[in-house]
């Protein structure tokens, strides 16, 4: 276990930029596999290079004034800018741009197709999978069977809406391939389109003999999933380089970055400079207590300059209206993600709200407006901390990049194309999607993967509940699953995949015991009978048991011994099972992501990538070391015999906590990066705690937890009350001082957009303020004068300063805050049993009575 006593969490990328490039060696090559984003970021200003690259990667507003300006163009030039002229709506002009382009040269047939297909009325496309805009009313509208894109007609086909077009004619049970053939050859679309990869994929997609495209988004934790489900497309759009890197490497097809494409396409407001700014930084959504850890980490940088500016870190996601107040007072937005520059709505809003923004260097944010500033995941800190600096000491100058007054007005003009309607903006990926097959040859839909097959892969249940509500996803998928017949498994993914489905079901809402009965008796036919033809497969010996283990945890029972012998005999084995990643779908990933406390989904998935694209890319040896994936799963199964031990003894149980322990020591010592379970050996140490009982233990809690925060550094707010009195028992003063400096750091740049509820902030409070003398010089001095009155408690916190009331838990004291709470206690007594329900449970929400009682804390915590 560990040994050191400080902790120094890193963010850091899977893929640095810097290697990327030095993968292609020359920009042209980089070109030529369809990383527009790279090249437009680093061409030379001027060049045709650079204005071709700025077109393809969706900043054509940019390009076409760079090839417009060339005296001479080469053919790509000129299909480049005609393409651009498309996007801009400049029919004629594109049309006879296009018409210069050599016939008989290597891109005369894609400038004479592209011609005809700008003068076409109707571009027929099929959308079989969809995701919705954010706002209501834009979401109504793009729920329609059939929608009108400028030129583009554009009819959903057994997507998961409640509507499609063709439902008379075809069920998502039924052969996409057999559909498409039977239809009158002017209804046949140029093109299949897949908005997210999430949805299931059609069965027979891979027969269809059709042009398949889909944007792709979050591959890292889909690839080892689906892998083939991705290679059946013919061209894969992602939005940065990092991605495209990583799923053409994997995938070896054909994929393309596009920094605008996004499916959402919400139309940005005017920008606008407010007059008043008081936060320097501003970072909001899923930022500290995620599945994606490395946010956390990202956070966990960013509280370093909190010495010296106003950072605010909301985890959460606040009503627009918040969120926006709160964008308008900030200077600075960040782009945070494990992609590096990966786009969502923030970096719009946040440029249009009148704050800047710092982008991964190697992206092209700096091509679309002024007020954007780069910075290396290296050296975050340092780069964030200058850029800070530059805008405090030099942002009053004339000519100063971070003089807003005068670089906002050259932003509002930058975003101009992005305040276009959401159905323009729509048109226009449609525009880039034909494009690319064109320009990459595809549009006979020849995908060459002969062996890859469609793959029932259901990614993201919870999703589709809360998007396409239950009563809609549960008949289908039961559906899907029925009308299985024997030639749909082929191997023993493919058995897998079909029992995980109805695995999944089991835990979807709205699933009735007869639904439910059903679902589990089918699962169970599945397992047996492809373990009767696969019976070394450690895939299914593993999700046999896990399954059986984690329904028995999610119905409050103790995991039978079936399961735990499962677990075992996998363990036995581990060297005679045969084990192929690609396409083995692990456990319950995502429907049990909360509640499934020892296998890594996010990590496995992670080094699943970093390992294929070293397999598939001669001459790549990063120095970083990699796990065995089969090891992974071989050292969960360890975890899982540990929390059983846990489980099925009584609580505080010392030999229980010993056995548990060992096989947690045995499972890291295979695989060390499991974060979950690291946290559970964290909780069942500290459970098993007795004030001046085992030194043991208490020493174990220290080192654990340490091991813990090092992986998760939002371990530092909500879990420090549990390990401060095991370090108070070891009479550890240095390490006390040095958590709750660390702790305070973090915590006061970070708030919460739902409160914790009453009884954790009662716990951590009450036993924090037990080590009162421990907290740095600058909180105690702070806490001293505005319990003296000379300081307002605004300065202690600055979460609580910009949400207008305090979130995290020691913003006040919290000797005052529980007397305060006390007061609630005849308003609160009708919730003890909801309390006592959430407490008992892996994740702490508010539930619909403490969600009332919210006004009534708010007010009390304002006083």
């Amino acid at each position: 276990m560990r040994r050191s006593l400080e902790i120094s969490p890193q963010f850091s990328y899977r893929f640095d930029i810097a290697d990327i490039r030095k993968f292609y060696g020359d920009l042209e090559a980089a070109m030529a596999v369809g990383d527009y984003n790279l090249v437009a970021t680093y061409a030379p200003a001027g060049s045709e290079l650079k204005g071709c690259a700025l077109v393809l990667s969706g900043l054509y507003v940019s390009g076409l004034p760079i090839l417009e300006g060339c005296a001479t163009l080469s053919d790509f030039g000129k299909l480049c800018l005609g393409f651009g002229l498309w996007l801009s709506d400049r029919h004629s002009a594109a049309t006879a741009t296009l018409s210069l382009v050599e016939r008989r040269g290597p891109y005369g047939l894609v400038a004479q197709k592209l011609m005809r297909l700008i003068e076409t009325q109707d571009i027929s496309v099929f959308t079989i999978s969809v995701t919705l805009p954010i706002f209501t009313a834009e979401s109504e509208k793009a729920r329609r069977p059939i929608l009108r894109y400028g030129q583009f007609l554009v009819k959903h086909v057994g997507t998961q809406l409640e509507k499609n077009a063709y439902d008379s004619e075809y069920k998502p049970t039924d052969p996409l391939d057999e559909f498409i053939n039977r239809l009158p050859a002017e209804e046949r679309p140029l093109f299949i389109w897949s908005m997210s990869p999430q949805a299931v994929l059609p069965k027979n997609y891979e027969k269809v003999k059709l042009p398949k495209l889909m944007w792709c988004h979050d591959t890292d934790i889909f690839l080892y999933r689906g892998y083939d489900n991705f290679r059946l497309n013919d061209i894969n759009i992602v939005s940065t380089s990092q991605e495209h890197f990583e799923l053409s490497r994997a995938l070896g097809t054909s994929v393309v970055s596009n920094i605008m494409s996004d499916t959402l396409c919400m139309p940005s407001g005017a920008a606008h400079l407010p007059e008043q700014k008081d936060i320097d930084l501003l970072l909001t959504g899923s930022t500290v207590v995620s599945f994606h850890s490395e946010k956390a980490r990202f956070t966990y940088q960013l509280s370093k300059l909190s010495d010296e500016f106003n950072i605010v870190v909301i985890d959460g996601h606040l009503p627009e209206e918040t969120y926006l107040s709160l964008v308008k007072r900030s200077h600075f937005v960040p782009i945070a993600n494990r992609y590096a520059g990966a786009t969502s709505p923030r970096w719009r809003e946040g440029l249009s709200a009148g704050a800047m923004l710092l982008y991964p260097e190697g992206t092209p944010y700096s091509e679309i407006a002024p007020g954007t500033f780069s910075y290396r995941a290296a050296t975050m800190e340092a780069d964030f901390r200058h850029h800070l600096r530059m805008r405090r000491d030099t942002g009053h100058m004339p000519g100063s990049p971070y003089n807003a007054a005068e670089v906002f007005p050259r932003i509002d003009a930058g975003l101009a194309f992005l305040r276009d309607a959401r159905e323009k903006q729509v048109e226009r990926q449609f525009k880039f999607n034909t494009f690319m097959l064109l320009l990459h040859e595809t549009e006979a839909g020849t995908v060459s993967v002969p062996d890859a097959h469609r793959r029932l892969t259901w990614y993201v249940p919870p999703v589709d509940g809360k998007l396409w509500t239950p009563q809609n996803v549960k008949p289908r998928m039961l559906a899907i699953g029925d009308a299985l017949v024997e030639s749909d498994f082929l191997d023993e993914k493919d058995y897998n995949n079909a029992a995980l489905l109805y695995e999944q079901l089991n835990h979807f809402p709205g699933v009735s015991e007869a639904e439910r009965a059903h679902c589990e008796a089918r699962k169970q036919l599945l397992l047996e009978q492809g373990l009767s033809r696969y019976p070394d497969s450690l895939l299914l010996n593993f999700n046999a048991a896990h399954w059986a283990f984690m329904d028995a945890v999610c119905a409050g029972r103790v995991p039978g011994q079936p399961a735990l012998s499962g677990f075992q005999s996998v363990i036995d084995r581990g060297a005679q099972l045969t084990f192929d990643p690609i396409c083995s779908d692990l456990g319950v990933a995502y429907t049990l992501l909360h509640r499934d406390a020892v296998f890594p989904y996010y990590d496995y998935g992670q080094t699943f990538v970093k390992q294929l694209v070293r397999q598939n890319t001669p001459g790549y040896h990063p120095p970083e070391a990699l796990a065995d994936l089969k090891d992974i799963v071989l050292a969960a199964a360890h975890g899982y015999l540990g929390w059983g031990c846990i489980l099925t003894a009584p609580a505080g149980n010392e030999d229980a906590t010993r056995r548990a322990m060992e096989h947690f020591e045995r499972s890291l010592a295979i695989y060390d990066d499991n974060l979950p379970l690291k946290r559970l050996r964290f909780e069942c140490l500290v459970r098993a705690y007795r004030p001046n009982g085992d030194q043991t233990i208490a020493a174990s809690i220290v080192d654990s937890y340490l091991d813990y925060a090092e992986k998760l550094p939002a371990a530092l707010l909500t879990d420090i009350h549990l390990v401060l009195p095991s370090l108070d028992e070891k009479d550890d003063a240095d390490v006390l001082r040095y958590l709750l400096s660390e702790w305070h750091r973090y915590e006061r740049s970070v708030g919460f957009a739902e409160p914790e509820d009453l009884e954790a902030v009662l716990r951590k409070g009450t036993v924090i303020r037990r080590y009162e003398q421990y907290f740095p010089q600058s909180l105690r001095q702070s806490l001293k004068l505005w319990r003296e009155g000379g300081a307002s408690l605004r300065k202690i916190g600055q979460p609580d300063r910009a949400m207008g009331h305090p979130v995290s838990v020691l913003a006040a004291d919290p000797v005052i805050m529980i007397r305060r709470l006390v007061e609630l206690e005849a308003e609160l007594a009708q919730t003890r049993t909801d309390l006592s329900a959430i407490l008992n449970s892996r994740s702490w929400k508010l539930t619909g009575a403490l969600r009332a009682l919210r006004g009534v804390i708010t007010k009390t915590f304002r006083h």
